[in-house]
């Protein structure tokens, strides 16, 4: 997975290099999950300019994202 994680205060950035396969969103989900409780970040900006196409899975997978962030209490930007 092309993947980079930058910790800026506290935010973490999320950029996607390259394009995913539908499993490899399923993993950024739980490495985010990780990432936001390693640095108890208070928002997560997500950088998706390195997809070529949002499929209705990225898209549903990168909401669900969203909402799980929030309920942790950190606010999420894509």
């Amino acid at each position: 997975m092309t993947m980079r994680f930058h910790h800026i205060a506290m935010y973490l950035i999320a950029t996607i290099l390259s394009p995913l396969a539908d499993g490899d969103f399923l993993n950024l989900q739980d490495n985010l999950n990780k990432q936001v409780e390693l640095s108890r970040s208070r928002g997560v900006v997500m950088d998706v300019s390195g997809l070529d196409v949002m499929d209705s899975f990225t898209c549903r997978t990168l909401s669900d994202i969203g909402r799980k962030m929030k309920s942790r209490g950190t606010e999420t930007a894509i």
